[in-house]
């Protein structure tokens, strides 16, 4: 891994534009105001916008509150897999379904404002993003779906997307806030942040079906649950080695975009390694809570050889209705991918002995080989 922090621009938009002030003080408070000054820059362009907000969040509460509240949610389809394990992918061919709603890159940038200004951030989303995203390429737009984890960032300081702003708090947000090992009241804010979220999302989109990517609810499985009895679960899962070396791609490309201060490549890849394998193991011993008609699991590598065929298996074993209709909408999509071409990824030798007996477990698992 090489993190070049030198190469962050000094302007740029960041996603934190559509928090509440409240929201982003409370981040910085919790992070003691710690931020390098070479990244001070993002977070000053951030501030117009967070102060547009603020009268639109107001007149939201107003006019939705009660709505919202009273806005049940269904049967939720929420794809699991440690972050880079394909997804992405799974995710934009089921989101052509015509029956799921999900969460946009814009509602992720302004989970506040969805009803009001929301309109405006999915221009600025059309304006500032860039086409493909860079660490592997896939399609990248306003409308596309996006992980709602980066709205419940934009919602409180209960989420994983600030642990990439905060890179070197990693493991300190994973083990609060998907682990729950630290304070109750951060249990109680994540949960009381992603029903509100949910329910929104659902009032937004006419009652339709919510589709959920989260890779880190992998780890929440129990919780998740809890909340919703009668939610489905796909788990797509990929060689742990192919998972680790994309994830240092990954973080490559995203830190020196969205963290406010660096973190060293020895210690992002400890928190990478501590991370899969403190939300696989939870995922091992939760996935024992589901019946079979809950749990669909498939190797990343099944699934892109044949990804309708493995998605009429989903359906067929979620009892997930009316594939037929949704065949046309996900073979357009699928046939969207023909000359796709992922990103190289080197393999070290080193590495692969060094992942390799740090994740020894998940290999066997998964079934994998070293």
């Amino acid at each position: 891994m090489q993190i070049d922090f030198k190469k962050a621009p000094l302007f740029t938009a960041h996603i934190i534009s559509g928090s509440s002030l409240r929201g982003v003080l409370k981040l910085l408070s919790d992070n003691n105001y710690r931020i390098e000054s070479r990244f001070l820059p993002k977070l000053l362009l951030s501030i117009p916008v967070i102060l547009l907000n603020i009268p639109f969040i107001g007149l939201e509460k107003l006019l939705f509150s009660k709505r919202i509240n009273k806005t049940p949610v269904k049967k939720p389809v929420f794809i699991l897999g440690y972050p880079r394990s394909g997804t992405t992918y799974l995710m934009y061919l089921m989101s052509k379904d015509p029956q799921f709603a999900f969460c946009r890159m814009h509602e992720c940038m302004g989970p506040h404002v969805m009803f009001t200004f929301g309109p405006v951030l999915r221009k600025i989303a059309q304006l500032v993003l860039p086409g493909k995203r860079p660490m592997d390429n896939l399609e990248l737009g306003a409308d596309l779906p996006k992980e709602e984890e980066f709205a419940l960032g934009n919602m409180g300081i209960a989420s994983m997307a600030n642990a990439i702003y905060f890179p070197n708090r990693f493991s300190d947000y994973f083990n609060r806030f998907v682990l729950f090992n630290g304070n109750k009241n951060d249990k109680i804010e994540f949960i009381n942040n992603l029903s509100w979220l949910f329910r929104k999302l659902t009032l937004r989109n006419n009652g339709k079906r919510l589709l959920l990517k989260s890779p880190f609810n992998t780890g929440r499985l129990k919780m998740l649950l809890e909340l919703y009895p009668d939610a489905k679960f796909i788990h797509i899962h990929r060689h742990p080695y192919k998972v680790f070396s994309s994830n240092e791609k990954l973080y490559e490309h995203v830190l020196p975009q969205v963290a406010f201060h660096s973190v060293n490549d020895s210690e992002m890849e400890g928190h990478i390694i501590y991370t899969y394998r403190q939300t696989m193991e939870r995922y091992f011993k939760d996935r024992n809570l589901l019946d079979p008609q809950q749990l669909f699991e498939v190797s990343y590598e099944d699934f892109i050889a044949d990804p309708v065929s493995n998605l009429k298996k989903i359906y067929s074993q979620l009892e997930i209705e009316n594939f037929d209709g949704a065949l046309p909408f996900i073979e357009n999509e699928v046939a969207g991918y023909k000359n796709y071409q992922p990103n190289y990824h080197h393999n070290d030798e080193i590495k692969k002995e060094r992942v390799y007996g740090e994740l020894g477990e998940i290999y066997q698992q998964l079934g994998y080989k070293k």
